[in-house]
């Protein structure tokens, strides 16, 4: 009898789960988890299925990515590494144990093409990786296509890295993804108003760094873009 209690919690626990993970996998969808001050983003490509991009740096995208099933399955195919940042690939090897047959990608440069199922995805940077920069504007910085949505992911570029990577991108952008947790130097006002996106959404989660800058917000602000940060609206899915 001593065991009901226990077995009433397990139970509830798994239903708790269910409401909080991703949606089944036959549709198009784009996720920015809720993992803290980091990074990690996962797709969903009818014709491929799930993959990621940056894994954060603890095990909350291996839970949240999870299967609706009170077993470990893995539902992720591939993940990209922008750069190896503990906040955005410090998770890296608790997934290579839960997934063990993913695939990583973290040696793409500018020019590179990928298409996963019914997702494009366009490399804009870096050229090339060059042990002189400073990591963050290695990271790998991807147009996103899914026929006529378009969302630009950015690691942690800076603004002049940015600018250079956006000179052949029109604009009239669906999501943009806020480099390096809304920091003041990696937005500004002129990417803004090139890409002209409807959404933004900052990953950010408690910091010492002022994450997001004030100004980076009047920036979005003021492009009329509608903002979601993670820190206080959790994971964000997009259909």
């Amino acid at each position: 009898m001593k065991l009901i209690p226990y077995l009433v919690f397990i139970v509830l626990y798994y239903i708790v789960r269910a409401t909080v993970v991703l949606p089944a996998n036959q549709s198009f969808y784009l996720a920015f988890l809720n993992i803290g001050q980091g990074d990690s983003i996962v797709i969903n490509s009818p014709g491929y299925g799930a993959f990621m991009v940056d894994t954060g740096f603890n095990y909350q995208a291996n839970y949240l990515s999870a299967r609706r099933s009170v077993f470990p399955v893995c539902r992720l195919k591939l993940v990209f590494i922008t750069h190896y940042d503990f906040d955005h690939a410090g998770g890296l090897d608790r997934m290579l144990r839960y997934c063990r047959d993913i695939k990583i990608q973290d040696n793409l440069s500018s020019g590179d093409q990928l298409d996963l199922g019914s997702v494009k995805l366009e490399v804009l940077s870096p050229a090339k990786k060059d042990s002189s920069h400073e990591e963050n504007d290695d990271s790998l910085v991807m147009l996103l296509s899914h026929g006529d949505f378009k969302a630009m992911l950015t690691g942690d570029a800076g603004t002049n890295v940015l600018e250079t990577a956006f000179s052949g991108v029109t604009g009239h952008l669906d999501v943009y993804k806020v480099s390096h947790h809304g920091s003041k130097y990696n937005t500004s006002i002129d990417i803004i108003n090139k890409l002209q996106p409807k959404i933004c959404i900052i990953s950010v989660g408690r910091n010492t760094f002022g994450h997001p800058s004030p100004d980076v917000l009047r920036y979005l602000n003021s492009g009329g873009c509608k903002v979601y940060r993670t820190d206080l609206d959790g994971t964000v899915v997009l259909y």
